[in-house]
């Protein structure tokens, strides 16, 4: 599965003048982000650039890269130019482009929404294309562009084409997310990232603000746990999921229903609470799945990553037979689609399921035969 916004690159362009290192006739097809920001960090600016797509974050972040090496962060901010594709007046951008900055070193053009241009303005552009100003960047962005129109297939043809778009599933999501935090010195558990995909989906820009609240809940660059995610975006007054799904792994019905009717009332979002508890009965499901192969406990707190809870998850894990284990996490997915598609009543699914993990004998695991050929979820 290709990253988020990936297509085909042919044979490399010198960015300042815009040949082709190979054939000349060979063009730009659409860029993979990924490398096009790899030679940005490398100093290499383009003359003239189009970045486009649904996804407005990562065009955001891109031009964040460009405008950091281009102007810096403590440069004058006259070095930087930004348009209106709707309101640009071509003759006035091309005059700009074209003119040295007052405080030297290259200047920064943006054209934005350059879609609303409209194929007559663009077209005063054309030649521009051919011979840009070494002294300036130009930046198109936009949302819908067609590269079949001359300007687009004039541009792609000489300069890089970047397209940007929501990332396709939740691997890619979690990466976006690690990609993020380590560019700001984080790190973050996988099943604290997992959290934030299970919350709050591909919306990367309301993901961005959950990633926000975190780094200033931490204070300093370093390691970001799924605790610290439950504690900033699913933290109750009084009791969090972690300690929701314990109560269920010890099949503590009372415990369990107490500790969910209180964080139902403070507004504990229900996928956060349901992500929690998924997560803690898919490491059981694997546990049992290793310890009926013979895997000794010790190697199964190891893979599993236990660490100081280990001693609480052996004893769940005893808890549960194997079968059940697998019924369980596929009753959680029926929720969590429940969930997102607003289908009935989600949260009295989980209550039922709750009542039913935590009174041994009401569930109707499939038989043991038939378990041993499931794998869990890894």
């Amino acid at each position: 599965m290709p990253y988020p916004g990936q297509g085909l690159v042919r044979k490399p362009r010198d960015f300042k003048t815009g040949c082709s290192l190979g054939d000349p006739l060979s063009p730009w097809e659409t860029m993979k982000p990924v490398a096009f920001r790899k030679q940005i960090a490398r100093g290499e600016i383009p003359a003239v650039c189009l970045l486009y797509g649904d996804e407005p974050l990562l065009i955001e972040e891109a031009l964040a890269q460009i405008r950091a090496k281009i102007i810096g962060r403590n440069e004058e901010p006259l070095s930087e130019e930004a348009y209106e594709g709707a309101e640009v007046d071509a003759a006035r951008l091309l005059l700009s482009a074209q003119t040295q900055s007052l405080f030297g070193g290259r200047k920064l053009i943006v054209v934005k929404r350059v879609h609303q241009m409209g194929a007559s303005r663009q077209d005063l552009l054309l030649d521009y294309l051919e011979n840009p100003s070494p002294q300036t960047c130009l930046v198109f962005t936009g949302e819908k562009v067609d590269l079949r129109r001359k300007f687009y297939a004039r541009l792609q043809k000489k300069w890089p084409t970047v397209r940007f778009y929501h990332p396709y599933d939740m691997r890619e999501t979690v990466s976006w997310i690690r990609g993020f935090l380590q560019e700001r010195g984080y790190g973050i558990e996988a099943e604290g990232a997992r959290l934030l995909y299970d919350a709050h989906g591909r919306e990367l820009l309301v993901l961005r603000n959950e990633l926000e609240k975190l780094m200033l809940y931490k204070g300093q660059a370093g390691p970001i746990s799924a605790a610290d995610v439950l504690h900033v975006s699913g933290q109750s007054r009084e009791y969090n999921p972690f300690e929701f799904a314990d109560a269920v792994g010890e099949r503590d019905g009372a415990r369990a229903l107490q500790i969910l009717q209180r964080m139902r009332d403070e507004g504990v979002p229900l996928l956060l609470i349901l992500s929690a508890l998924a997560a803690l009965f898919r490491k059981l499901w694997v546990g049992r799945n290793l310890m009926r192969r013979g895997v000794d406990s010790r190697e199964i707190l190891s893979q599993l990553k236990m660490g100081y809870r280990g001693e609480a998850f052996l004893r769940k894990l005893h808890r549960f037979r194997e079968e059940e284990l697998e019924t369980i996490y596929r009753q959680f997915v029926k929720i969590d689609e429940a969930v997102k598609t607003s289908g009935p009543q989600p949260e009295l699914l989980l209550e039922t399921l709750v009542q039913r993990i935590c009174r041994p004998g009401m569930l109707e695991g499939k038989k043991p035969s038939e378990a041993i050929r499931a794998r869990p979820p890894r």
